[in-house]
């Protein structure tokens, strides 16, 4: 708005020194005067007949101008409602997914320890070592499994069958979060989506990557390469580093700093 203001300012201070400049010059050429009379002053004053057709044009264009300006700012009030309307839902499901893992509880009875309870983001410590020891059991008992990509995907069905009540809540919602960010009209949909990665632990991590070999996950592969979710996980947390490439050679790992 001080722009249009400011332009417009500047038409009327232009205008006005037209018109100034225009009368001067007739004043001054007709100057002196010797006889005045009322037939005289009409064609003195019919002489700004021609700036009466630049006042007209220039009118008209102010009127077009005005439009213009006035639809370019519409544009910009509504991407920024749309942007403002795309943030207050991201947020939102942030809370919401926060909620979520709040919500897990996980209650084990240990002979040595008793009942010990475990709430939060610390059941998903719990959660990377029940997959792991799915996967070394499976390891034992099908080791004529053909291929790695087969291993996994049946460690993980056996680890979810257990433990997929407590965690699909958990994936659903967080596929839908980044779903959400790539169907999106924003520019910068990277920097959405590195505000959830950022949020995300390094056991999170693991089961996302694992889960995408699982029979529920293979939709979740597209995002963790397009958004890089795999970027703030050391490649030596994975089971075996050979899996890093098991979706692609583009899905980037964290390298520890030397």
């Amino acid at each position: 708005m001080e722009k249009t203001e400011k332009i417009a300012l500047g038409v009327f201070v232009g205008v006005v020194a037209i018109f100034l400049i225009y009368a001067a010059s007739l004043i001054l050429l007709t100057w002196p005067i010797s006889e005045f009379s009322i037939n005289k002053s009409g064609v003195f004053g019919d002489s700004f007949g021609a700036l009466t057709s630049i006042f007209s044009g220039l009118a008209f264009a102010g009127v077009v101008w005005t439009i213009v300006s006035q639809r370019e700012e519409l544009k910009v009030t509504r991407d920024e409602l749309k942007n403002q309307g795309f943030e207050n839902a991201f947020f939102q499901m942030l809370k919401l997914h926060n909620q979520i893992i709040n919500e897990i509880d996980l209650v084990n009875t240990r002979k040595e320890a008793g009942v010990v309870r475990t709430a939060g983001r610390d059941c998903f410590v719990t959660f990377a070592n029940r997959f792991f020891e799915h996967y070394d059991v499976q390891v034992r008992k099908d080791d004529d499994l053909e291929g790695e990509s087969n291993r996994l995907y049946a460690a993980y069905s056996s680890f979810w069958d257990d433990n997929g009540h407590e965690l699909a809540h958990y994936f659903r919602f967080l596929y839908n979060i980044f779903k959400f960010i790539d169907e999106s009209e924003i520019e910068n949909k990277q920097f959405y989506s590195r505000l959830v990665r950022a949020q995300l632990s390094d056991q999170e991590l693991i089961l996302i990557y694992y889960n995408s070999f699982g029979p529920y996950g293979k939709k979740f592969q597209s995002y963790i390469e397009t958004f890089q979710l795999m970027d703030n996980l050391q490649k030596s947390y994975l089971i075996h580093e050979s899996h890093m490439t098991l979706i692609s050679d583009k899905v980037k790992f964290c390298e520890p700093e030397a």
